[in-house]
């Protein structure tokens, strides 16, 4: 899938499988794009797995990590200044505390918000690379039904599942639907599946 919006820079992507079974994957600056096994062990079809890749090329595409990666950096700063006047003691690393909560809720805020941006991007990035846009929502539908509905949308770096399904859905309506064609599938996803599920 080497589809992405048109006003993307050049980037020399490189993919990696994490070994890790966690359901999760991640991007950085550059077209670094890290998939845990759990991607691959949990997608049914190919157009499943390259839901999850068309969400992380568009974090990317869209500039999200450089961007967060300014915002920590400017964030983390103050906490040295107050430890540094506070010293160590247990009133320090409760402040610390107190500043790094308000910090991390800053910057989780923006993320769900990146999260969305890539979830909506993702779809364009499927509809245009030929696959089934659809594939998105089943395997958020997935992650829903694996977490029993209990996925918690307060303090985390992802949207709720079902709020994700509902604007990706939407996203597919304004592109008329899926392509001619949509490809879901191939022998050589299954082929890659099994070889890594055998190990």
């Amino acid at each position: 899938m080497a589809h992405t919006p048109n006003n993307e820079p050049n980037y020399v992507w490189r993919f990696t499988i994490v070994n890790d079974r966690k359901i999760n994957a991640f991007a950085l600056p550059g077209g670094f794009v890290y998939i845990n096994r759990g991607v691959f062990e949990s997608a049914d079809n190919e157009a499943e797995l390259a839901g999850v890749i068309a969400h992380e090329t568009a974090h990317v595409v869209l500039r999200h990590g450089t961007s967060q990666a300014s915002k920590a950096y400017i964030a983390q700063a103050p906490l040295s200044i107050v430890g540094g006047v506070l010293g160590n003691s247990v009133g320090s690393v409760l402040a610390q505390l107190g500043i790094r909560f308000a910090t991390d809720s800053i910057l989780l805020k923006y993320s769900r918000d990146a999260e969305k941006q890539a979830d909506v991007v993702g779809v364009q990035v499927l509809h245009d690379s030929g696959y089934h846009p659809i594939a998105m929502v089943q395997f958020f539908e997935k992650i829903q039904a694996e977490s029993n509905g209990r996925a918690s949308e307060f303090f985390s770096d992802h949207p709720n599942p079902e709020n994700r399904i509902n604007y990706v859905q939407a996203e597919i309506e304004k592109l008329g639907g899926p392509p001619a064609n949509a490809r879901t599938d191939s022998p050589d996803f299954h082929a890659i599946k099994n070889r890594l599920m055998s190990r």
